[in-house]
């Protein structure tokens, strides 16, 4: 099935920009991690991993569980993507020397995404070219 989804930021012709396909597919499973349960009207009330809510501040004893969180959620809720893997690790950079960064890395075909959190900013490209994710593209 072919995903697309819109963002709240536009492009370079100042229209809406629109991401297709695998790209679309993982701001969408973003928006699941992100989402806190119960939160939207509409919605089921155990959509959402939370991940704010309930791994802002886990310890590596708490990937395995945030692991089978996001895949349970996915599985659920966007299955076109049963084939996504996801892996959890921290991970300390040059850019961020003093911080350690929690990476959710999200395999679809043969991309992987990542995006990390030090549990008050969202990282995207956290080895190159790191740019903070504002919640306004997420959200």
């Amino acid at each position: 099935m072919a995903y697309t989804e819109a963002l709240l930021t536009t492009n370079n012709f100042k229209r809406p920009k629109v991401l297709k396909d695998n790209d679309a597919l993982v701001v969408i499973i973003v928006r699941l991690i992100m989402l806190e349960p119960g939160r939207i009207l509409g919605l089921p009330m155990d959509a959402g991993v939370g991940l704010v809510s309930k791994y802002r501040y886990c310890t590596e004893d708490d990937f395995d569980t945030l692991k089978v969180d996001i895949e349970n959620q996915i599985a659920k809720y966007i299955p076109d993507a049963q084939g996504a893997s996801v892996t959890i690790q921290f991970k300390q950079t040059e850019v961020f020397r003093d911080k350690k960064i929690m990476m959710i890395g999200i395999r679809l075909g043969n991309n992987i995404y990542a995006i990390g959190t030090d549990g008050e900013n969202i990282y995207q490209n956290v080895d190159s070219n790191t740019r903070v994710i504002s919640l306004s593209d997420l959200l």
